[in-house]
């Protein structure tokens, strides 16, 4: 279903030969994706005053960190072609936009296809696409397609990984419809309700 879309969306063209570029997107109806990630720690790739009009011009996907290059990966695979990145959408160092922004943050996240949660990620550069060990199961077809979760990893393992350890920072109302959830051993999805999450995650590094 169309939604309206936040200020600013990265573009994800079909054809992988094209850039990528940021897009001004206000007034405008769409699906997009949203990322959450630690970022602060490794290589930043951002939008400001002075970046903001080559960013619009377009940039190669691997210029991203990581994580964001996956994230990019993730969203085109689920044929979207809009992903909201705070680093990239917010303009960094301006104080106005960044208060605009923020107060919508909850409209940004709850109006998304789905959140990618790159719940391992301690760093901007350590991605969210890799190897996992997976429990295949015969149950579900002879060509064992589907994974099932092994029983000890529970929802309460997640509170150990970088994106749950946060300190300081605003109480942000965060309202999260779908979230995929990529940890060490598996892809979990999980529908969410708005909840302040400021208090819930510690740890150091910038989160959203």
């Amino acid at each position: 279903m169309d939604v309206p879309l936040p200020t600013r969306l990265i573009y994800i063209p079909e054809d992988r030969k094209e850039p990528l570029r940021l897009r001004t997107t206000v007034g405008q109806r769409g699906q997009y994706a949203a990322l959450s990630y630690v970022w602060g720690n490794g290589t930043t790739f951002s939008s400001t005053k002075a970046t903001l009009a080559t960013r619009m011009e377009g940039f190669k996907l691997r210029e991203l960190p990581k994580t964001v290059r996956d994230a990019v990966k993730i969203t085109r695979h689920m044929s979207l072609q809009y992903l909201w990145v705070d680093a990239l959408c917010i303009i960094q160092g301006d104080l106005y936009d960044w208060n605009y922004e923020s107060a919508h943050m909850a409209e940004v996240y709850g109006r998304a296809a789905f959140t990618i949660s790159a719940d391992l990620a301690r760093t901007t550069d350590s991605g969210i696409l890799q190897p996992r060990e997976l429990l295949r199961s015969h149950v579900f077809g002879q060509h064992e397609e589907l994974c099932l979760q092994e029983l000890e990893n529970t929802w309460a393992t997640l509170t150990g990984h970088p994106l749950y350890r946060r300190v300081g920072g605003s109480s942000y109302e965060v309202y999260f419809a779908l979230v995929l959830i990529y940890t060490s051993g598996m892809v979990l999805t999980r529908a969410c309700v708005v909840q302040p999450c400021a208090p819930l995650l510690q740890g150091p590094g910038k989160q959203i």
